[in-house]
């Protein structure tokens, strides 16, 4: 026994057992190796495989040919407080670096200004995302919550920071950002009743503000502006009107959207504006357009929401013949034969009235919404029109209410405005990518998920290994 135990080992046993010491020492080496390098490689990289049904954490094909397509550097900012960060969107901005070697990726603790000694005009004291090319001349800042739509329970149910990412890079790219300035100090419907309109102008990627002369520092800029002006009750100041009116001449874009009655459902009573825009009028006449003091009802006795003034109109835009629009209180609109005003304006109608309707006039009170023979007008109406002249568009329409939260939402009416906007805008339409439902769980195989895997399948084999080299030696596996 001790003879067999004294017994020397053969070469070819030294030599197993070297290799496999060799083995399992190479093997932690691999593992300690990929603990220290994994987490790296997807910081750079943005290794991780998006395992969410509707691809959450994976770029579109349009965001893609934008980001090939760059030629100068783009610098995204994501200024955070600790603990606060957003995993969602610090992953998006990681998916922006590794997919371009022009845009480069930065997280900045709140307060850190000495981490961004050229960067002076971003606050880094504000939370959020800022955008900006390397001189700075062009700048974007989103909040957290600018990157996801919410529904009214202020829940989170889709995220959309990829467009928000996207349209940023393309305004950087053309130099410069497409604007809707809504007109304010005017009576003009208030915000809150325009939230269904104002999602589409963020889904578009317009940046929106309000304007007015006595309040804005920025005068209106033809190149990037749309003016947007929602059922104002008061007439324009002299002022205002010369501001608008050079802004017009120098190849403004304008939306104005007027009533001339309103309907309260809950009461059941129609209201009848009567004050005078004669200023308001003086700009329509200058691109030979004119609104009516008329209501429209349908002539159809079977009518929308039991409603003789909601009409289905039919759009002219290019490609919209075939779609529904509906409007409610709207007024005739006359397409004017002006001379003073020239043979370069050119006018088209936007929405046309189906079917038979007929105009009561305004000047009296309106008791009777049945047809009377011999004064009201009867047949199709223009209840919107376009006006073009140089690079100058004014579209005029007699109902707010369809950008009214009841009414956007038809699906015609959407549509429409969709295309309505981008006929006014003075930029390339920015790039329109839907928000991604946050329906499901949101999972990334990543870098750090790798290395738990690592760990996880050592502490699994190492122990299964001893055991196996232990029965190789005790059998005698190993021996010659």
């Amino acid at each position: 026994m001790s003879k067999k135990n004294g017994a020397k080992r053969s070469p070819r046993a030294w030599s197993a057992d070297l290799g496999g010491r060799f083995f399992w020492g190479a093997l932690a080496m691999v593992l300690i190796a990929a603990n220290l390098i994994l987490p790296a490689l997807e910081k750079k990289h943005a290794w991780k495989v998006d395992l969410t049904c509707n691809g959450v954490y994976t770029l579109s094909t349009p965001s893609e040919q934008i980001l090939q397509n760059l030629s100068e550097d783009i610098y995204l900012y994501m200024v955070y407080s600790p603990g606060n960060e957003d995993a969602r969107i610090e992953q998006m901005l990681r998916e922006y670096g590794a997919a371009s070697p022009y845009v480069h990726v930065m997280s900045i603790p709140v307060g850190m200004r000495q981490l961004l000694p050229d960067i002076s005009l971003l606050s880094t004291e504000k939370e959020g995302i800022w955008i900006t090319n390397q001189a700075q001349t062009l700048v974007q800042y989103f909040s957290q919550e600018d990157m996801y739509l919410w529904d009214e329970a202020g829940q989170a149910v889709a995220f959309k920071a990829e467009a928000k990412l996207t349209a940023a890079i393309q305004g950087i790219v053309q130099g410069a950002f497409c604007n809707v300035r809504l007109l304010v100090g005017h009576g003009e419907t208030a915000g809150r009743d325009l939230q269904s309109f104002l999602q589409l102008l963020d889904m578009g990627n317009y940046q929106v503000a309000e304007w007015s002369l006595a309040s804005s520092t920025k005068a209106l800029d033809p190149k990037t502006d749309i003016l947007v002006a929602v059922s104002p009750k008061a007439d324009l100041e002299h002022s205002e009107y010369e501001a608008i009116a050079q802004f017009m001449q120098a190849g403004g874009r304008a939306l104005l959207l007027f009533d001339r009655a309103s309907f309260n459902t809950t009461q059941g009573v129609l209201q009848v504006y009567s004050t005078s825009l004669p200023l308001f009028s003086e700009l329509l006449w200058q691109y030979r357009m004119q609104v009516n003091d008329d209501l429209l009802f349908s002539g159809d006795v079977r009518t929308i929401n039991l409603r003789r003034t909601s009409l289905r109109v039919r759009p002219m835009l290019e490609g919209m013949q075939e779609s529904e629009v509906i409007i409610n209180e709207a007024a005739s609109l006359d397409i004017l034969d002006v001379a003073d005003v020239g043979a370069d304006t050119q006018v088209s109608p936007l929405l046309v009235t189906e079917g038979v309707c007929f105009a009561k006039g305004l000047a009296q009170k309106v008791e009777n919404f049945n047809f009377q023979q011999g004064t009201d007008a009867k047949g199709r109406f223009v209840v919107g029109a376009l006006a073009a002249r140089g690079d100058s568009r004014l579209a005029v329409l007699t109902d707010s209410l369809m950008v009214g939260d009841e009414t956007i939402g038809i699906s015609g009416n959407w549509a429409f405005f969709e295309g309505l906007l981008e006929e006014l805008s003075p930029l390339t339409p920015a790039v329109s990518i839907e928000g991604k439902a946050l329906s499901v769980p949101h999972r990334l195989l990543g870098g750090r998920t790798m290395q738990v895997l690592l760990w996880s399948l050592a502490f699994l084999l190492l122990p299964m290994g001893v055991v196996f080299a232990g029965w190789r030696l005790r059998t005698g596996k190993w021996r010659k």
